[in-house]
C-alpha cells in the first residue's frame, strides 16, 4: 500500500505509518481532528470557490441600487390598488400582488443574506480545533444559503413582475440568474454534504477502530470499489452496523434494505398509480435520497398528480422529529402553483392562531427524469384525515362535541388564511383535514415496519409501484390542521372559474357569477352535514342523465332552503338555463322535456336526526349563516366564531 498525499494516512485503513516506517494504530483524538478538519474545510472550500455565490452575493447587495425605477413603478401601481379597498371594477394588473409579497420578501432575505456574510467574514481566523473548523464552515453554509434564498425571491420578484406588465425582455437575464443559481446551490448541497461527515460522537475504545474504518468509508465511498477492490458492498454490512450509533450517514448514500423477503405483486394486477399512467410518476424507491437530504423509508400515499413518501431528513437538528412527508408531483402537473402558495402562505403573521391550523411547507425541490421536472414539497408528516379517522373507529359521523372541536379550529384557519393571506382555499372536505402527530413513535414504528415486513409492491419498466401503508394509531391524536392548497386563489382577484367538489359548490359558481371568501364559507356549511349527519345535504345526481347536474343539485337547494333571490339571478351568466327573466323556475314542457321539475318543498328541521331542543335549532341557525344564497349575508369566519352553537361550550375534547 502506498501512503496518501499527506504521507501518513492510508485511504481505507485505520492505521499510520511511523517515521521510522513501522505500522501503528491512529490515535483517536488523531483521527477525530484529521478528518473533522478536512471535511470542514472542504466544506468551506465548496461554499468559497463557487463564484456564483459570490456573484449572486454582490448582485444582491447591488440590486436594490439598479432596481429602482422597477420598485418605484410597482410601488406607485401599489398606492393605486389598495387590496383594503379592492374594487371590481378596477382590478389589479395580473400577478401585481404577487410581485409586491415577493419584493418584500427579497428585501428581507437580502438583509439576511448581508448579516450572515458579515459573521462568516468576522469569523476566527485562529482554525487550530475541529470545533473552529466546523463553526467557520457552518457559517460559510449559512452565507451561501441565505445569498440562495435571496437570489430566488428576488427571480421570483422579477418574473411576477414580468407578468404584471407583460415585460418580455426580462425573460433572458431572468434566464441567466437561474442559470447561476442552479451552480450555486451544487456548490452549497456539496458543502452540507462535507459538512455532515465532520458530526463524529466517538463510542467506546472497543469499537474505536470499526468506527473509523466506517468514516473513512463513508468520507470516500468509491474507495471501496477501488481502493480495497471490494465488488460487493455487502461485507462492509456488519461494520457499518457496529459503528451506527456513533457515526452520522451522509445524505448521499441512501439506506441498504438487504435479505428481505419482498412480497411481489403479479403484473396482471393494477395497483395505484397504474391507473393514471406510471410514466406521468417520478419513479421514487424506498432507500432514494432526494435532494442529497431526504432519505424514503416508505410510501405513504398516492393521487392523481402526486405521490407521498415517509422520508428522514438527514440534516435534522431535532432528532425526536426527524421525519419528514415528500410530496413528489406528476410532470407537468401544477406543483410549482402550489409551491409559491404555499410559500406565500408561510410568509403571514405566524403569531396568529390560526396559522398552527393551516398546513405549511418546510421546503421544496425539483426532481429530473427522463427529460422532465418533478416539483418537490416536503411538510411535516400528519396523521389522518378526518375521513379516515371514521373508517377506522367503523363509524360515519362525528360525536357533536368533536364536530365543535374541528370547527373552531378550522375556522381558526380559514380566517388566517382570508384576512392574513387574502387566499380562498375552494377545496374544503374531510379528506384535506389532517391531524398533528403528537406520539411520533408511530413514524419510528412506521419505518420499522417497512424494514421486517416490507410493503407489497410490483416492478415494471424502470421502477417499482409500492403499495401505500397507512401510520399506526396514535397513542393520542393531535389537534386538527387544513391542507392541500393546490387549488388555493388570491381572494384579491376576480374569480369566476367553476371550483369546488360538485356537492359544495355554492349558488354563484353555479350561476357564474364571481365568487369570493364567502365561497368557502358554503363549503363548509355543507361539510358539517357530511361529518355530523353522515350524508350529503345535496348530493346533484340527476335521475335522467345518472350522473351529477348543476340543474338537479339548485332544486334540491330550492327545495331546502327556498328560491333564491331575484337580484342574485339577475347577476348570473347561466341563470337562464334554470329561470326566466322574473326568477321563475324553468318546467318541463315540449320545447324543453329534459328540464327538472321543482322537488316537494323540505327542510333543514326535518333532515338534522342527531340533535333535539334548544340545542337543534342553535345549531341549524349556525348552518343557515353559513347556507345564504347571497353571499354578502353569509358570515365570515371569524364572525361564525362567536356563534352561540359553537362557541357556547370551550371544552378541549380529547379523541382517544
Amino acid at each position: 500500500m502506498t501512503p496518501s498525499s499527506s504521507g501518513n494516512f492510508y485511504p481505507g485503513s485505520d492505521f499510520v505509518a511511523t517515521p521510522s516506517g513501522s505500522i501503528r494504530p491512529e490515535s483517536r483524538s488523531s483521527v477525530s481532528s484529521r478528518i473533522s478538519v478536512e471535511s470542514a474545510q472542504d466544506a468551506v472550500n465548496s461554499i468559497e470557490g463557487s463564484l456564483d455565490i459570490h456573484n449572486l452575493a454582490r448582485q444582491l447587495s447591488a440590486d436594490l441600487g439598479n432596481l429602482n425605477n422597477t420598485v418605484d413603478q410597482l410601488k406607485a401601481a401599489l398606492a393605486k390598488k389598495d387590496p383594503k379597498k379592492f374594487k371590481k371594477r378596477e382590478p389589479w394588473p395580473s400577478g401585481m400582488e404577487n410581485a409586491h409579497a415577493r419584493y418584500i420578501r427579497w428585501v428581507e432575505l437580502r438583509k439576511e443574506a448581508r448579516s450572515a456574510h458579515y459573521s462568516y467574514s468576522n469569523a476566527t481566523k485562529n482554525y487550530t480545533t475541529p470545533e473552529q473548523h466546523q463553526q467557520r464552515a457552518t457559517l460559510a453554509i449559512e452565507w451561501g444559503t441565505h445569498a440562495l434564498r435571496g437570489a430566488e425571491t428576488r427571480l421570483e420578484f422579477m418574473e411576477s413582475y414580468s407578468d404584471a406588465f407583460q415585460l418580455g425582455d426580462m425573460r433572458t437575464h431572468i434566464q441567466q440568474g437561474r442559470d447561476a443559481i442552479n451552480s450555486a446551490r451544487k456548490a452549497v448541497d456539496q458543502a452540507r454534504i462535507n459538512y455532515n461527515w465532520t458530526t463524529v460522537k466517538w463510542a467506546d475504545n472497543d469499537v474505536f477502530l470499526s468506527t473509523t474504518k466506517a468514516l473513512t468509508i463513508m468520507a470516500c465511498p468509491r474507495m471501496v470499489y477501488i481502493r480495497q477492490g471490494l465488488k460487493n458492498p455487502s461485507r462492509m454490512t456488519g461494520l457499518v452496523k457496529r459503528a451506527k450509533s456513533t457515526v452520522f450517514q451522509p445524505p448521499s448514500l441512501p439506506r441498504q434494505y438487504q435479505n428481505m423477503a419482498v412480497p411481489l405483486i403479479v403484473s396482471s394486477e393494477k395497483i395505484e398509480e397504474e391507473y393514471f399512467g406510471i410514466e406521468r410518476y417520478y419513479p421514487a424507491r424506498i432507500g432514494d435520497v432526494l435532494s442529497s437530504r431526504y432519505r424514503i423509508v416508505g410510501k405513504l400515499g398516492f393521487g392523481i398528480s402526486s405521490t407521498v413518501w415517509l422520508a428522514r431528513d438527514l440534516q435534522a437538528k431535532n432528532t425526536a422529529r426527524h421525519h419528514v412527508a415528500v410530496k413528489i408531483f406528476t410532470k407537468g402537473s401544477h406543483g410549482t402553483d402550489e409551491v409559491a402558495m404555499y410559500r406565500h402562505i408561510s410568509q403571514g403573521n405566524k403569531s396568529r392562531i390560526g396559522y398552527r391550523y393551516v398546513r405549511t411547507a418546510l421546503d421544496s425541490f425539483e426532481l429530473m427524469n427522463g427529460g422532465g421536472k418533478h416539483v418537490c414539497l416536503v411538510h411535516e408528516p400528519l396523521w389522518d384525515n378526518i375521513t379516515t379517522l371514521l373508517k377506522r373507529g367503523g363509524q360515519d359521523r362525528l360525536t357533536e362535541d368533536l364536530l365543535r372541536v374541528i370547527l373552531q379550529r378550522l375556522l381558526l384557519a380559514l380566517d388566517y388564511l382570508h384576512t392574513d393571506r387574502t387566499l380562498i382555499h375552494t377545496d374544503i372536505k374531510a379528506d384535506n383535514i389532517f391531524h398533528h402527530i403528537e406520539d411520533t413513535s408511530i413514524l419510528a414504528a412506521f419505518e420499522e415496519a417497512e424494514i421486517s415486513e416490507p410493503s407489497p409492491r410490483k416492478r415494471v419498466a424502470d421502477r417499482e409501484i409500492y403499495v401505500s401503508q397507512p401510520l399506526d394509531m396514535p397513542k393520542s391524536i393531535g389537534e386538527p390542521v387544513l391542507g392541500d392548497f393546490g387549488n388555493a386563489v388570491y381572494g384579491t382577484e376576480i374569480n369566476d372559474a367553476d371550483v369546488y367538489p360538485t356537492v359544495y359548490r355554492c349558488p354563484e359558481v353555479m350561476l357564474h357569477l364571481p365568487w369570493t371568501y364567502s365561497a368557502d364559507i358554503w363549503n363548509v356549511g355543507v361539510m358539517i352535514w357530511d361529518i355530523f349527519e353522515g350524508k350529503h345535504l345535496f348530493n346533484g345526481h340527476d335521475p335522467k342523465r345518472d350522473r351529477y347536474t348543476t340543474r338537479t343539485h339548485l332544486t334540491e337547494m330550492i327545495s331546502i332552503l327556498g328560491p333564491p333571490p331575484l337580484e342574485l339571478i339577475k347577476r348570473g351568466k347561466r341563470s337562464a338555463e334554470w329561470f326566466d327573466t322574473d326568477g321563475n323556475w324553468l318546467e318541463p314542457d315540449e320545447s324543453d322535456p329534459e328540464r327538472l321539475p321543482l322537488l316537494p318543498p323540505s327542510s333543514l328541521e326535518g333532515m338534522e336526526e342527531n340533535l333535539e331542543g334548544k340545542n337543534k335549532e342553535l345549531f341549524l341557525n349556525f348552518i343557515r349563516s353559513m347556507l345564504q344564497w347571497e353571499p354578502e349575508k353569509r358570515k365570515t369566519a371569524r364572525e361564525l366564531l362567536s356563534d352561540p352553537w359553537l362557541s357556547r361550550e370551550k371544552t378541549v375534547y380529547s379523541y382517544s
